[in-house]
């Protein structure tokens, strides 16, 4: 349901509510007051079902409802004002004029449609237009539309709840239509939640949440409810007004809801979001806090406030984003601090963007009256942090009438979807860059609309819309923006869903379509994306369809460093090169999802850690005992399945192996652990690179080899030698980037290829009786990282230093390896220094 703005509001209102609304400061910064609301109320999905079957819905195609409040279509009004700074671009950064590249970038086969599903269409629903949401969990996908909420396994086949969305929300919609679903699955807490309205004027915001992340016939839901205008002060300025077209945010403190107003349900009035704490709801209990007159009926300010899902643990912050109310070319955001406790409301953010106006009614084949494209609101809003870059950013889209080189304009005579990226969202927020998916045809042109993005772990962007044209029926299309693409780029689209029919459900022009669309990234691995979007099923049908849209595959296994390596090695480091084509990469999404990179190695070698480096680098850690000899197949998959390989590792005949034990100082846990410093998620047990070198017996005791490899966080390391040290004897030499260099006490004979060294049970392993003894394990001592062979103030005076810049990273001056350098580090030198500590040997 929605309702548009009509650009008139009563002097008597104005005058009425104006000592009811909230208060800025000078900033025009705006405190909440949380708003204690009734308890939830749950049901099994058991029950639900019940209440289902003993009222099953009958689908009447001569009473097919209409999801607003009013009949015949509204006047749209267009903005009085255009923001004077907007670039008349189709996309930005605006391209170099001597910069020859193409409408699309890259072919459209650079991204995979994947499998695909209809989920519900008229014929179940019973109402237009559907509002097109769901959402992808663990293992299942729910979706909502009006009139029906169904959840799927990912294959597509239906599951336990299967029911309208009037019995869904029975318990809290006090006998009202509802209307507007959105659904997200939070894999922050492993639940779902769904949110839709009422339409009773003052209306009701309901939610449901899920006992758990998947949902069963024993599951359960636990709805909630609140009368928009019952929230914080009452009366206020949106007493007795129709919260409409309400939208949907999730993140780690708050749900986020953004409405537009209309006083009697006709009127609009301007725009509130109401900001529910996510802690309580998940006890049982309903916290919102309430910030109204976001704008206007006609100020400036945002119009239909996009609440923004943002899946990052650590997010502090929430955010509303949605266009100017007075003016085209502009974006405004509001921040919220504290979004879990006493939400505080910023000033307007504004942005401006490339030249927009509203959006054309859409002609489609088949179709005798053209199809809704309502305004130029944003339909959903997304952050996420970027995993190769650690860039969090924001994305966003909607509809714009456009001409034949994808700027807007009012004679455009054509549809196209206009999307963005916007950056330094806890400062100045700024526009990154924007494109427009669009037909440049110079007549009959294809229009795409309702479109919405998501952005995956990897920094590529997918977009779903609709598109339909005069010799087009309404279908779906899919394109997106890949993480190699030049700025403002918008890929060469797909029809991932065509359609045949002729769709003249409504004899008034426009014919209802939309209202929404929904993309959502896949929690299991952070790389497909899921779509979903309206088409044309059948004549005189809508359906919504579900999508999985799959990012490309790994990169092309090229080549391993070291190429060869003996069997034999307990453990050893080999790094993996691969070569991008098509904006093909390695990826690893980090802990927090349960899909991560894999690699498998042929020929009985055992991959016993995976470090993802970068896109086209991988380290692994593995063991070469009892591995046949010969050139053997590298096997990466990434997290969403998708494979390459290639030969190019060489397993040798054995070599002349030292099996070593060490625990370093500052990276010992205790209980025989250090910590993993070269993963910090934890996903291997890898702790760090140390290098292990041979030195002769005899005087000068000079270094006749070395090795480089990993030392696992038991302490363990394997170390490859030629087989020409057989027999020999030699001081086994420890040396890592911020350790004292520590000897063998003695001299240790290679009696056979594979041999063992622990320094780890007594001080007299090491020359001098050189280690630290921790909890009854002795560790070489931490902190000579000028590596010159004593612990010293010089050591200390530079990692002091180092602490003060605030360096979060792999770095020599972090001697306890938690990736920072601080206080523990110097204090850690400091004490050790006065031991005068040099480095012992023959």
């Amino acid at each position: 349901m929605y309702q548009k703005r009509i650009l008139i509001l009563c002097a008597f209102l104005l005058f009425s509510w104006q000592g009811y609304a909230q208060l800025a400061n000078a900033n025009g910064i705006t405190i909440g007051k949380p708003w204690l609301g009734n308890p939830g109320i749950q049901e099994t999905v058991s029950q639900i079902m019940a209440r289902e079957a003993a009222h099953p819905f009958v689908f009447d195609p001569n009473k097919i409802m209409e999801t607003k409040t009013e009949e015949g279509e509204e006047n749209k009004v267009r903005r009085p004002k255009r923001n004077k700074l907007s670039p008349r671009v189709s996309r930005w950064p605006a391209p170099d004029p001597n910069q020859v590249i193409g409408r699309f970038a890259i072919p459209a086969t650079t991204y995979t449609v994947s499998t695909g599903f209809d989920s519900n269409d008229l014929g179940s629903s019973g109402y237009i237009p559907p509002d097109s949401n769901g959402a992808a969990g663990p293992s299942q996908i729910l979706v909502a539309s009006n009139g029906r909420i169904r959840v799927f396994s990912k294959q597509g086949v239906l599951g336990p709840l299967d029911v309208t969305t009037n019995t869904f929300f029975n318990s809290v919609r006090d006998g009202s239509t509802s209307s507007d679903p959105h659904v997200r699955y939070d894999r922050l807490s492993g639940r779902w939640f769904v949110t839709m309205i009422n339409v009773s004027t003052p209306n009701r915001v309901m939610i449901a949440v899920s006992s758990g992340s998947v949902i069963t016939s024993q599951s359960s839901f636990t709805f909630f409810q609140f009368t928009q205008d019952q929230v914080g002060t009452v009366p206020n300025a949106d007493t007795g007004a129709l919260a409409d077209y309400d939208t949907f945010g999730l993140d780690a403190n708050a749900l986020y809801i953004g409405v537009n107003m209309f006083a009697g349900g006709a009127t609009y009035i301007g725009t509130s979001a109401f900001i529910i704490r996510k802690s309580a709801l998940l006890s049982g209990s309903l916290v919102v806090t309430v910030f109204r007159q976001l704008c206007t009926s006609s100020g400036a300010g945002i119009y239909t406030p996009q609440g923004v899902d943002n899946d990052d643990p650590a997010a502090t912050e929430g955010y509303l984003i949605g266009v100017d109310n007075a003016s085209y070319g502009k974006l405004v955001m509001k921040r919220i601090s504290d979004p879990g406790g006493t939400p505080v409301l910023s000033a307007n953010l504004n942005i401006t963007v490339p030249t927009t106006v509203y959006p054309q009614n859409q002609p489609a084949q088949g179709s005798t009256k053209a199809l809704d494209a309502i305004d130029d609101r944003l339909y959903a809003a997304m952050i996420k942090k970027n995993k190769l870059t650690g860039v969090s950013s924001l994305w966003t889209a909607h509809t714009n009438e456009v001409n034949s080189s994808g700027v807007s304009s009012s004679s455009g005579n054509r549809n196209g979807v206009r999307w963005y990226e916007v950056g330094n969202l806890t400062t100045t927020p700024a526009l990154l860059q924007s494109g427009t998916l669009y037909d440049p045809a110079s007549s009959n042109p294809l229009g795409y609309w309702f479109g919405s993005v998501a952005a995956n772990g990897q920094g590529h962007m997918f977009l779903g819309c609709s598109s339909a044209g005069t010799n087009s029926h309404a279908q779906i299309s899919v394109s997106g923006h890949l993480n190699t693409d030049v700025s403002g780029i918008t890929d060469a689209p797909v029809v991932a869903q065509t359609s045949s029919s002729n769709y003249n459900v409504q004899s008034s022009t426009p014919q209802r379509w939309g209202d929404y669309s929904q993309l959502t990234v896949d929690p299991q691995n952070d790389q497909d994306v899921w779509a979903f979007q309206e088409y044309c099923n059948a004549n005189n049908s809508w359906m919504v369809r579900a999508i999985k849209l799959m990012a490309p595959p790994p990169a092309d296994v090229t080549s391993a460093t070291p190429s060869t390596v003996s069997s034999g090695l307990g453990s050893v480091s080999v790094v993996i090169t691969g070569t991008q084509v098509n904006s093909s990469g390695f990826f690893d999404p980090g802990t927090g999802f349960p899909d991560r990179l894999g690699v498998s190695v042929s020929g009985g070698v055992t991959v016993t850690g995976v470090q993802f480096d970068n896109p086209t680098q991988i380290t692994l850690t593995l063991n070469t005992n009892g591995a046949s000899q010969g050139l053997q197949t590298v096997t990466v998959t990434n997290p969403d399945g998708q494979t390459t390989s290639g030969a190019v590792l060489t397993i040798s005949a054995p070599a002349a192996v030292l099996n070593l034990k060490a625990f370093i100082q500052g990276f010992y846990l205790g209980g025989g652990q250090m910590v993993a410093v070269a993963d910090p998620g934890g996903h291997i047990a890898l702790c760090d690179t140390v290098t292990v070198a041979l030195a002769n017996v005899a005087a000068p005791n000079s270094i006749a080899y070395t090795d480089r490899n990993v030392l696992m966080t038991d302490g363990m390391g394997s170390f490859a030698f030629p087989s020409t040290v057989l027999g020999l004897s030699y001081y086994i030499v420890f040396k890592h980037r911020n350790s004292l260099e520590t000897w063998s006490a003695f001299p240790v004979t290679f009696s056979s290829s594979n041999i063992s060294y622990d320094f780890t049970t007594a001080a007299n392993k090491a020359y001098g009786n050189n280690m630290k003894n921790i909890g009854g394990a002795y560790c070489i001592y931490s902190g000579d990282v000028t590596q010159d062979g004593v612990i010293e103030s010089g050591d200390y005076s530079q990692v002091e230093n180092s602490s003060q810049l605030f360096i979060f990273a792999y770095y020599v001056d972090d001697v306890t390896g938690d990736d920072l350098v601080e206080s523990a580090d110097y204090s850690l030198i400091e004490n050790n220094s006065q031991m005068f500590l040099i480095s012992a040997r023959p």
